[in-house]
């Protein structure tokens, strides 16, 4: 199975809606996620997910099932730590979370961190977390005790679901099982960024006249397995414009 977990495009906060710009990125993603044969389509239940999600969904023809646990961190992830103002958790400056008391610790040590205290962001991390294992246990992996993920129903089929850049990062640590910390400043996620799990297990199973493996990607495991992350953000979809600049990094306005 892989898995396919989009931004939302480019919205307007207020409305909780794309604007014209984020209709476009919408649009784009859904060329690509049509050519990768996609199965299923999911969403948060905000506005600007539920909106990218419309062009994938015309085309395909596949229904868009909401996950009430997906929606963005939001108020969660703000705290006071600073200042009298809320500020959110990914705000702060890297260094801050990457000091040398707690850079080699677990995410229950970040949940100690006072500026996380001052917020209401554990409650929100464990729903996350429930939520993305409880979906992900209804296609087929069920997690274990260990962190990882049992193939009770091991299957090829291509899964979206469209969410936040916020709430990523915390799929993000809990799939890979990294602490918190590490994800939680430097991964920035673009608008329609595509960011893909692999549940397969790679078996090599042979190997062509230049020297080349042929790699299979196995639906009959029986072992415990860990997803691969086999794209992060990727907005190569956006080339599919050609009338376009090539897209940029919203946070440094980079061009890729």
């Amino acid at each position: 199975m892989i898995v396919y977990f989009v931004r939302h495009g480019e919205p307007d906060y207020e409305t909780d809606s794309l604007t014209k710009e984020g209709w476009r990125q919408a649009e784009l993603v859904s060329r690509r996620l049509v050519k990768s044969g996609v199965d299923a389509l999911y969403s948060s239940p905000l506005g600007r997910a539920r909106e990218t999600a419309v062009p994938t969904a015309e085309k395909t023809g596949l229904p868009v099932e909401i996950l009430p646990w997906a929606y963005e961190l939001s108020k969660e992830s703000k705290t006071t730590m600073f200042s009298e103002k809320p500020t959110h958790l990914s705000w702060i400056n890297g260094t801050y979370w990457m000091q040398p008391a707690f850079r080699n610790g677990t995410t229950e040590d970040f949940f100690e961190l006072e500026a996380v205290q001052k917020s209401g962001f554990k409650a929100r991390y464990r729903e996350i977390t429930k939520g993305l294992d409880a979906w992900l246990k209804e296609l087929g992996y069920e997690r274990t005790e260990e962190g990882f993920y049992m193939p009770v129903a091991p299957n090829d089929r291509h899964v979206v679901l469209f969410c936040h850049a916020a709430m990523m990062r915390v799929l993000l640590a809990h799939l890979l099982n990294m602490p918190y910390q590490y994800v939680n400043f430097p991964f920035i996620g673009n608008f329609t960024g595509v960011t893909a799990f692999s549940f397969h297990e790679l078996k090599r199973v042979g190997t062509d006249e230049e020297g080349n493996h042929f790699i299979s990607l196995s639906t009959e495991e029986t072992e415990p397995l860990v997803p691969r992350m086999i794209s992060y953000a990727d907005v190569g979809h956006m080339y599919l414009d050609d009338s376009k600049e090539p897209p940029l990094n919203y946070s440094t306005g980079e061009k890729f």
